[in-house]
């Protein structure tokens, strides 16, 4: 059974020797959020990917992203399955925002250009501007709520609430207990390497070259769903 932020903060609390410095619900949900977003940070593609869909005006570029977003897996327009083009933002800003006068058409290209304070989301910009209406999908690594009430954590409900523990843990003797910190980092380190390991697809999944499973070698009998564009 998945534990739930209660029951971590209990654990948390011990871990710290009961230390009352340390307010609880309030100090304790933010040193399990802190230590959930490092665990994120350190192997994000681990809880997997959400998809989002973004769609796009006639002469509107820029977009906000999903209110989760974290890092970009990937984007193609919807109605082709065409991947887009991800852009950098120095590339962008040279080879797109420069220009005196940015063409419009069907965008090509993309580039997640910034966090925006305002709305307080990450925000994607095009190479183009629309000249009409378009749809696109992107696949995208996210990060999971703050932890707080009694809500079970991502990390904890697929069977990681020691690694989030240690990472709370380490986080907090920072503080005032670098020798404990430096023992939670290790205990830390040691199941994240489970965690940066863990594959939901398994034991069915085998990874394999694109040669081995001969795609666009014409010596595999892999059958692609009908949405899926047929190589150009």
């Amino acid at each position: 059974m998945a534990l739930a932020a209660d029951t971590l903060r209990t654990l948390l609390l011990a871990n710290l020797h009961a230390d009352k410095t340390y307010s609880d619900p309030g100090d304790l949900n933010t040193f399990l959020t802190l230590g959930q977003r490092r665990i994120v940070r350190d192997s994000p593609w681990t809880l997997g990917t959400k998809e989002g869909t973004i769609s796009v005006v006639a002469s509107t570029r820029a977009y906000e992203l999903a209110a989760d977003f974290y890092q970009m897996r990937s984007m193609f327009y919807a109605t082709s399955g065409i991947h887009l083009d991800p852009i950098m933002v120095n590339e962008f800003v040279e080879t797109v925002e420069r220009l005196p006068t940015i063409p419009s058409g069907a965008p090509r290209g993309y580039c997640v250009t910034g966090y925006d304070v305002t709305n307080a989301g990450w925000m994607v910009s095009f190479d183009y501007i629309p000249d009409a209406s378009y749809t696109y999908k992107y696949w995208y690594y996210w990060m999971p709520a703050d932890i707080s009430g009694t809500i079970t954590p991502p990390v904890s409900a697929i069977g990681f609430e020691e690694l989030l523990l240690w990472s709370a843990t380490m986080l907090a003797r920072e503080r005032n207990d670098p020798d404990g910190a430096e023992a939670a980092r290790l205990y830390y380190k040691e199941h994240l390497a489970e965690y940066r390991n863990f594959q939901a697809q398994k034991p069915d999944y085998a990874p394999v070259s694109r040669a081995d499973s001969g795609i666009r070698a014409g010596g595999s009998t892999l059958k692609l769903p009908a949405t899926f564009p047929a190589w150009s």
